[in-house]
């Protein structure tokens, strides 16, 4: 028997499910068109038949109704249903397959590991039961810090399903739009030590900025994506972005799409290089992103987080897989109100803002194709899409930026801000920002809990929440198909890790607790 690609079992499975349902469609539509033909030919038949015209000649009370039209009518009706049958036990048939199909790829087993202070354990349970129930189809990773500690730090799943790669304690992740919020942390860095300041125009350090109508804008309007410069003008080529100097040159070219400060437009790609020229030209040492972040931040720290990942670490990210249809129908169910699908799809038919600058460039894809995965996009010093680190690193940084270690308490402040809440014109999306920060509102047991970080594309986040001395980074490589802080699979680990919070009356009980508490997370579950 001839085996095929897992990935080609998949598709043929689906056109196979798709050609039978058009081709039940069109032998119904065919038959459709010979009913009349079909119904006469058998009504002749049938009531040439003489003992047939005996038995309808008996039936007839007053000689109104005639053979012919009794059968064609009856017959008529048989033959719409028999139709309907046909066509609703085929579909079924193909469906069955096609759902029989997609459990069995999933159930394939999957373990979990690492390690988690018991009183998270419920977090523990629910990192599990995400595999368990195949909403995480992929692979995932979680740290959570509270109140200084270290209390989860688990992973489990595929780096790349396909290969059976499976997700490692050192297993790297594309961090998308997450990348953001560290971004943000450089910028604060400079404006602490007195390099600029985030009313500061942007002409005053970068003159040639200041062309077409761009002179008024500030370092903050980049960050609170107000600057209308949601996405470049000209074509952008992948040398194009390998080069600070001509990207800079863009930059200079380019026109705002609505007058600066009047509106609120996702900045999904163009943050990342406006960020690093603001980086470039205020750092003392005129360094980018990448430079600026491993030797101020992740050299210092030991951070295995990077903007420009090293070739030879390349073979540890793990491969980005985009929902499937099913996936997709499967949240929406869950959370109608994730997505504004409405406003998502007239963007689409009408090439839309929101269309034009989540493909802007083409080659730079997370929507309709994941080009992420090709290593050769590791090397760009992205900080709006490209950051890659694990979670552990990730909320190591949150921790050390809460604990006074980056910047100061004041500069802190600022970068936990909450400047705007409107409607996001990109997105379509209610949007809540600071600079270069997003907020996160969560209701658990009557408490309102506000998280300060950034989501990223399909589920990624970085939270810290200072009222209550916690940091949540949360990665995945099996994208979701909603917002990121509305993912299903980190919703419900966030609501069991405030679950697991302390009451008022036992948190000074927890300083006392035994932290060595830590039990093991490695397990191997069957998934759904």
């Amino acid at each position: 028997m001839l085996k095929l690609h897992k990935r080609t079992q998949s598709s043929v499975l689906m056109l196979s499910w798709v050609a039978l349902v058009l081709l039940a469609n069109i032998l119904v539509f065919f038959l459709s068109n010979y009913d009349f033909e079909f119904c006469h030919e058998m009504v002749v038949s049938i009531s040439s038949h003489s003992h047939y015209r005996n038995v309808v000649a008996a039936l007839r009370v007053d000689g109104s109704i005639s053979v012919y039209m009794m059968c064609e009518m009856w017959l008529g009706v048989l033959w719409a249903i028999t139709k309907m049958i046909v066509g609703l036990v085929v579909m079924m048939i193909a469906s069955t397959l096609l759902m029989l199909k997609l459990k069995e790829r999933r159930r394939r087993p999957v373990t979990t590991d690492g390690r988690v202070h018991e009183t998270f354990k419920p977090v523990l349970d629910t990192f599990r039961n995400n595999f368990r129930r195949g909403w995480e189809r992929d692979g995932a990773a979680l740290c959570v810090y509270y109140q200084g500690e270290c209390v989860v730090d688990i992973w489990g799943g595929f780096a790349d399903r396909e290969s059976e790669r499976r997700w490692r304690e050192d297993t790297l992740q594309i961090i998308f739009s997450t990348s953001k919020a560290v971004g943000a942390i450089c910028v604060a860095m400079l404006v602490d030590r007195g390099r600029l300041r985030y009313s500061d125009k942007i002409s005053s350090f970068w003159p040639e900025f200041a062309k077409h109508g761009k002179e008024n804008i500030t370092v903050e309007m980049i960050l609170v994506h107000t600057s209308g410069l949601a996405c470049l003008d000209g074509k952008i080529s992948y040398e194009d972005a390998c080069d600070h100097e001509r990207m800079a040159k863009f930059i200079e070219d380019s026109k705002p799409i609505w007058e600066p400060g009047k509106a609120v437009g996702y900045h999904a790609l163009s943050y990342g290089w406006l960020v690093d020229q603001i980086i470039r030209r205020t750092d003392e040492r005129k360094r980018g992103i990448g430079q600026f972040f491993k030797e101020e931040i992740a050299e210092r720290h030991g951070l295995d987080l990077h903007f420009g990942l090293p070739m030879e670490k390349a073979w540890r990210v793990a491969r980005i897989t985009r929902p499937t249809v099913i996936d997709r129908i499967d949240e929406f169910v869950t959370d109608p109100s994730n997505l504004d699908y409405g406003f998502i799809f007239k963007q689409y038919l009408r090439g839309g803002l929101g269309m034009k600058v989540a493909t802007t460039p083409p080659w730079l894809q997370t929507i309709f194709k994941v080009t992420l995965n090709n290593p050769e996009m590791y090397a760009l010093e992205q900080p709006a899409v490209l950051g890659i680190g694990t979670a552990r690193d990730m909320a190591k940084l949150a921790q050390l930026l809460m604990d006074g270690k980056l910047v100061s308490r004041a500069t802190l402040d600022l970068l936990n801000e909450k400047l705007i809440t409107t409607r996001d014109i990109v997105t379509g999306a209610h949007a809540e920002r600071g600079r270069g920060t997003t907020v996160m509102h969560l209701n658990r047991n009557g408490v309102k809990h506000r998280l300060i970080g950034h989501t990223g594309l399909g589920g990624q986040n970085l939270r810290w929440d200072e009222e209550n001395k916690l940091v949540i980074a949360f990665l995945s490589n099996g994208l979701k198909g909603g917002l990121g802080d509305r993912a299903r699979t980190y919703v419900r680990l966030v609501e069991s890790i405030y679950d697991c919070l302390p009451r008022n009356n036992e948190s000074s009980a927890w300083s006392t607790v035994d932290r060595s508490r830590m039990i093991s997370a490695r397990d191997s579950i069957k998934t759904s």
